[in-house]
């Protein structure tokens, strides 16, 4: 209900500006098949671990998008839109290593002891892909400028509804030993016990990403459509979207101040070991980004 609420302030702050002025046109919808192609990194937060490298990408955003011509004055007009669209991105990181440790409850000894969990992890590369479904809701400003071509400005919100988010790939190796200050600091690195020692990880072993359900965005730009033939027209516009929101669900942790409930990687008798996703410790992943749109329009 919340996101419903959204979009309908969104559609009545861009269709408010309605007026009354005659209409000499009788073409009052629009609808168009758009490809929203994006240019450079969505992603641009940095990472809580200073080590932690990424690269991201989003494929284009497909998607139909439907207008109603809301005012018009001469060679002037605007319409208001709402569409439904597709797209996903993935996000690479990649660590060379990362060192840690924290204060291991007893549900991680096999004992029901307490101790210091040491790791040292290396080679880590991981995969995360996202997709979604998108919103965007806008108004668009037309200037006739002959009888072939409009020249095109736009601003508005969309919404994105992230349906799935997953650990394509994850690799790496760890090495694990325990601390036990209350026998005089005894350290067991030991196979056997509690995972300690050396082992590699894949992608079975990985938590699933965490994302917020809902994401918006701004976005604004300018272009022009060049009609075809009748009611038939392309359209190209240069578009910038800034995210208002972060699309992964973070973990509070300050630089290599870890806990059970936070740490790269952590381990319970009755779970096993299990590694985080890296995209836990990017502080924004509010997807910004230019982009190219292009556009099959049609008039009715």
């Amino acid at each position: 209900m919340k996101a419903f609420k959204y979009i309908m302030i969104a559609a009545t702050l861009l269709s408010g500006t309605s007026a009354s002025a005659q209409n000499t046109d009788e073409e009052k919808f629009v609808a168009r098949l758009t490809a929203d192609i994006y240019l450079g990194k969505p992603y641009g937060g940095k990472f809580t671990h200073p080590d932690i490298r990424s690269k991201s990408s989003m494929s284009p955003n497909i998607g139909l998008e439907f207008g109603y011509k809301v005012w018009e004055q001469d060679i002037h007009s605007i319409h208001a839109n709402i569409g439904l669209g597709y797209r996903s991105t993935s996000l690479t990181a990649t660590a060379p290593d990362i060192d840690f440790h924290y204060d291991a409850p007893a549900t991680a000894d096999m004992d029901n002891e307490t101790y210091i969990r040491y790791y040292e992890m290396e080679g880590i590369h991981q995969k995360i892909n996202t997709s979604s479904l998108t919103v965007p809701i806008f108004a668009d400003y037309n200037y006739k400028l002959n009888e072939k071509i409009n020249l095109q400005a736009i601003f508005g919100f969309r919404f994105c509804f992230n349906v799935s988010a997953k650990i394509v790939e994850s690799i790496g190796k760890t090495y694990c030993y325990g601390i036990y200050p209350q026998y005089d600091n005894l350290m067991i690195d030991a196979s056997y016990l509690n995972e300690f020692g050396s082992s590699s990880f894949s992608t079975s072993s990985t938590m699933k990403p965490e994302i917020n359900g809902m994401t918006a965005s701004i976005f604004a730009g300018f272009g022009a459509e060049y009609n075809i033939y009748g009611p038939y027209a392309v359209a190209l516009t240069i578009r910038y979207e800034a995210g208002l929101s972060s699309m992964f669900k973070g973990v509070k942790s300050n630089g290599s101040n870890y806990d059970s409930s936070n740490a790269p990687a952590t381990y319970t008798v009755a779970e096993g070991q299990k590694i985080r996703s890296l995209s836990s410790y990017l502080t924004g992943s509010k997807i910004s980004a230019p982009a190219i749109a292009l556009s099959v329009v049609y008039r009715f």
